[in-house]
Formats: structure tokens, C-alpha cells, sequence
């Protein structure tokens, strides 16, 4: 029953529509919130049920998230690919909660982030602090409203 939300065309538009809000709001304040962990979600879902019209929609914020944290383009996309193809697998044959897989699947996603920005720049603390709040965020989000 969670997982009807983000079936919802409609809750995607405006699911994008507040990432995009809050990630403008967030750069004024140089507060990195990206919220990308639920949108990383529903592109699970859309590429898994062949939701292509909102797969490219979600494509479409995950590139605003990216230009506006500084990431290169298309690398949420990528990742999320990757961790579709190769990852999720493995971990639903090692992992049966089924509750929780979702929580899981936002965990790995902000792994894979952390790689990427420790490829691309240098690891502080700062940069772990923002992604453990950004993990909270997802997880909160998530648990509560979706």
C-alpha cells in the first residue's frame, strides 16, 4: 500500500516539483538537502513498471539536483541505472526484509553519492554530516509520508 504514491504521475509532478523548490531554497543557504533518495525511489519504480514518460521526468530533476549540488550531469542517473542493474539484485537475494528494503535501497543510493563526490572532490566532515541528515530526511519522508 506505501508504494501507491509513487505509481501516481501526478504525485511525481509535484514530489518534483517541492525537490526542485526545496533544492533552490537549500542552495540560497548553502544547505545541501537533496532529497534525491525518494526521487531515486520512484525512478526504481518507474524504470521497474515502464513508467518511461515519468522515468524521463525524474531524469529531469535528477539533472537540477546535480547542477545545483555540483555533480556532473547525468550522474544520478547512472548510478541509479548501476544500482538497478548490478546491486539490487544481489542485495534482494542476501536481504529479505521486505519493509525494509526500501529504506536499504535510499542507504545504498547515498553510498554511491558519497563515492562519487569523494571521486570527484575531497571527503570532509561536513560532507558526511549533510549526507546523514540528508539520509534522515529520506528515510523521514519516506516512513511518513509515502
Amino acid at each position: 500500500m506505501k508504494n501507491i504514491l509513487l505509481h501516481n504521475p501526478y504525485f511525481i509532478f509535484f514530489l518534483g516539483v517541492f525537490t526542485i523548490f526545496v533544492n533552490i531554497i537549500s542552495s540560497v543557504h548553502f544547505f545541501p538537502i537533496l532529497i534525491a533518495g525518494v526521487i531515486f525511489l520512484a525512478f526504481l519504480k518507474s524504470i521497474k513498471y515502464k513508467y518511461y514518460y515519468s522515468m524521463v521526468y525524474l531524469i529531469i530533476i535528477f539533472l537540477f539536483i546535480e547542477y545545483n549540488s555540483g555533480f556532473l550531469p547525468f550522474t544520478f542517473t547512472f548510478l541509479s541505472l548501476f544500482i538497478y542493474t548490478f546491486i539490487l539484485p544481489n542485495l534482494n537475494r542476501v536481504i529479505s526484509l521486505h519493509n525494509l528494503n526500501n529504506y536499504i535501497y535510499i542507504l545504498t543510493f547515498y553510498i554511491g553519492v558519497i563515492l562519487i563526490w569523494v571521486f570527484s572532490n575531497d571527503l570532509n566532515f561536513s560532507l558526511i554530516r549533510y549526507i546523514i541528515l540528508n539520509i534522515v530526511i529520506d528515510f523521514l519522508i519516506y516512513g511518513l509520508f509515502l
